[in-house]
């Protein structure tokens, strides 16, 4: 994936800097550390390079962070060195300080609200991250990683997890994600270091408490967008789900390839538990149904949940295509306008296409879809595709098939479309209160 060592590049033992993770300096070519330790950090932690620290030094310094580059943000001491003082710490260089929000890349303003990403160094947290580069709102104010990755450069964290994913589950199989230019000056930080900075108030988390990683990506956010479409239009009774969940719902866990390698894997009885959390949450936000029966999966396909549903309704519907405009007139945020809201909540592919041809004639309804390696970026992600709606079947009213996109509509979008929603509803009280004032 290209950049400096990792980890795994070094010969073992090897002494490595805390901020290129490579032993040789990956910007002027020396291997020489800085002696002594400019900062109060220890261990491997008080190895670093002069050019990898002063171009740090200057990141920090052109974001208004960390006393503008003078305080090391993992030991909180001043930084003090001879070397530096010659350079980034010279009197000349502390009286041009100044903070401000200039991109590190282009020097433009950059307006946008700063965004710490809680459990930022997991699959989930990389994802935004990328995300968020482009994002008219929001920017990233702070990658928190765990106690292990705390000050460490986000690129080597980055493709050093990206690189061991490849390596397990295959090429042919799994795609890496791209550490970015726009990022190089990231560190990885603690909720202390944010807490302590102050100026970052907004944020978006992907941990789960019970083990320090990321959330399992949810199939039951493509199920909950479902089960109103179809209440609202006819009323569910009976519901049977059954998942068949990417590799990726598990972050950076890995699966012994034995088990998810040209095969499938059922979740039931194994310490997931991914079928009684299901079931559990299908309950919750369907109260008013009688009856419930989840079964889940694992299957070798890297992103994309394909949900599998059959329903008992009040309503029978008078045929698919019924089903199909409850689905396609489904808008829960109409009135709302966000950065990350989908165009559809739902795209139903078609029961059949349009005519065609100089007779008009109709090719065959599409079936064998939607498909996750095919139909999980409706949208960027953000919209639940629907396929296969049948009413014949002979035990329930309606099944159909859903692909939904376990890493952005089922776990970073919802969270930033709620952190969207949340500045909309601020900035529209900030402006009533300034109309207030002017009044």
């Amino acid at each position: 994936m290209g950049g400096g060592a990792t980890a795994s590049d070094a010969p073992p033992g090897e002494a490595l800097c805390r901020i290129c993770w490579s032993a040789v300096c990956e910007y002027d070519g020396r291997p020489e550390f800085l002696s002594p330790t400019p900062c109060a950090c220890r261990d491997e932690r008080s190895n670093v390079h002069q050019a990898c620290l002063e171009r740090w030094i200057l990141e920090a310094r052109s974001q208004g962070r960390f006393d503008a580059g003078t305080r090391c943000h993992a030991c909180g001491d001043p930084y003090a060195h001879p070397l530096l003082d010659e350079t980034v710490l010279s009197a000349s260089a502390r009286s041009a300080i100044r903070a401000s929000s200039l991109s590190p890349l282009n020097g433009a303003a950059d307006d946008r609200t700063p965004l710490a990403i809680i459990g930022g160094t997991g699959y989930v947290g990389r994802s935004v991250a990328l995300h968020l580069l482009g994002h008219p709102t929001f920017k990233i104010g702070a990658v928190v990683g765990s106690v292990a990755t705390v000050g460490k450069p986000f690129r080597a964290v980055f493709e050093k997890k990206e690189d061991a994913l490849v390596e397990h589950y295959g090429a042919d199989l799994w795609k890496p994600q791209e550490f970015p230019a726009e990022l190089m000056h990231c560190v990885v930080q603690s909720v202390e270091d944010v807490i302590a900075d102050g100026v970052i108030k907004t944020a978006l988390s992907f941990i789960a408490p019970e083990h320090g990683e990321i959330e399992d990506a949810l199939a039951r956010a493509g199920i909950k967008v479902f089960r109103r479409a179809l209440d609202d239009a006819f009323g569910v009774e009976d519901v049977s789900v059954t998942t068949f969940q990417s590799l990726s719902g598990r972050g950076d866990a890995k699966y012994q390839r034995d088990l998810v390698m040209g095969n499938v894997y059922p979740l039931a009885g194994t310490v997931e538990r991914t079928g009684e959390y299901q079931k559990l949450e299908l309950r919750r936000i369907m109260p008013g149904v009688k009856r419930v029966s989840v079964a889940a999966y694992r299957v070798p396909v890297q992103k994309g949940h394909l949900v599998d549903v059959r329903v008992r309704l009040r309503t029978k519907p008078a045929d698919a295509r019924a089903v199909e405009r409850a689905f396609t007139s489904f808008d829960p945020l109409a009135r709302v306008s966000l950065p990350s809201k989908p165009r559809r909540a739902i795209y139903v592919k078609p029961i059949d296409e349009a005519p065609t041809g100089e007779e008009g004639e109709r090719p065959p309804p599409r079936i064998g879809t939607p498909r996750p390696k095919d139909d999980h970026e409706y949208d960027g992600g953000m919209s639940v595709c629907v396929g296969n709606i049948d009413v014949d079947d002979e035990l329930f009213d309606v099944s159909f098939c859903l692909v939904v996109n376990n890493v952005v509509r089922g776990a970073w979008g919802a969270a930033l479309l709620n952190a969207e929603y949340w500045h909309a509803l601020m900035t529209k009280e900030k402006e009533a209160i300034a109309g207030r004032i002017e009044c």
